[in-house]
């Protein structure tokens, strides 16, 4: 089969080293090299996005965007793409990178507003610096067409923030072109539970072709949970139009339907607990919000 491109997702990874060992992510035991992506790699990417008219979500997969060394090329080469980080490194210098750049969106993911479940959630960070980086940017990008999200994660141990708290922590309505986005925590480490999110079942993102995650290495992977690359589809190095032709796809299309997952590790953890958990979390959370509940009900739900 031939991944149809129309509608699919892309997502960089400019570098896989960082800063920080998080809760919710397994960056301490992920086995692949943690290196920046060869700036060539970056233009190959560059010249196959632009020949086949896509667009890049996300300049992210592991690490931190903020370590890699040819930032500013990255920035002007793909001003679509969101800047996700954690804040860290988001001073004088890379504030001025990144707002000299085209780049529409810079999310910070901060996740909590409470000092003590941020060193959970972000192990190795600095809560004071972040929060100090964070208003710097929001003051001085006011006048700057650039929109900043500002993180708040929902999890075990942040389930009672609100958003409001959010809002008026940052001064949210000073600022026209920032707002406070929910994200949750997602297993990205693991299915099982943890004292930060419960048990997951099913595919995490809908179906096996909705992305196409560029890892720093070269490998291509047609999900963005496949962190290792143990399901890559192609290498950078390759033709794109093998890549997108590539006979995995087929053996993948095989799996889904016969929800078989013995060939594909990474599908079949994110399904191994589906005797337990039918529709994972984060999919009841989509449907409910598509439902036309009544005021009271949708706000109870939701």
């Amino acid at each position: 089969m031939n991944l149809n491109l129309k509608n699919v997702k892309v997502a960089i990874e400019i570098t896989s080293l960082c800063n920080l060992s998080c809760g919710m992510c397994p960056y301490l035991s992920m086995e692949r090299k943690k290196e920046h992506m060869p700036l060539n790699y970056l233009y190959k990417i560059h010249k196959i996005i632009r020949e086949n008219n896509l667009k890049v979500r996300w300049l992210h997969e592991m690490g931190e965007p903020l370590l890699y060394p040819n930032l500013k090329e990255a920035l002007n080469l793909f001003p679509e793409a969101m800047l996700s980080t954690n804040g860290i490194f988001l001073e004088k210098e890379k504030a001025k990178i990144v707002l000299e750049s085209k780049i529409s969106t810079i999310r910070i993911c901060i996740d909590t507003i409470n000092k003590e479940n941020y060193n959970i959630l972000r192990r190795g960070g600095d809560f004071e610096k972040v929060v100090r980086n964070i208003k710097n940017l929001l003051e001085e990008a006011k006048d700057k067409d650039i929109m900043i999200e500002i993180q708040k994660m929902v999890s075990k141990i942040t389930k009672n923030e609100k958003i409001k708290e959010f809002k008026d922590f940052f001064q949210i309505e000073k600022y026209k072109n920032a707002k406070i986005i929910e994200k949750t925590c997602e297993g990205l480490d693991t299915t099982d539970e943890t004292n930060l999110h419960k048990k997951y079942a099913g595919c995490f993102q809908g179906g096996p072709f909705n992305w196409l995650v560029f890892l720093s290495n070269g490998n291509i992977t047609h999900c963005c949970y496949d962190y290792e690359g143990k399901q890559s589809i192609g290498n950078i190095n390759q033709p794109f139009e093998e890549i997108i032709q590539s006979p995995i796809l087929e053996e993948l299309k095989k799996a889904f339907s016969e929800k078989n997952f013995k060939n594909f590790p990474v599908c079949a953890n994110c399904f191994k607990h589906k005797e337990e958990i039918f529709t994972p979390p984060i999919l009841i959370f989509k449907i409910l919000r598509k439902i036309p509940f009544k005021n009271y009900l949708r706000k109870w739900f939701l």
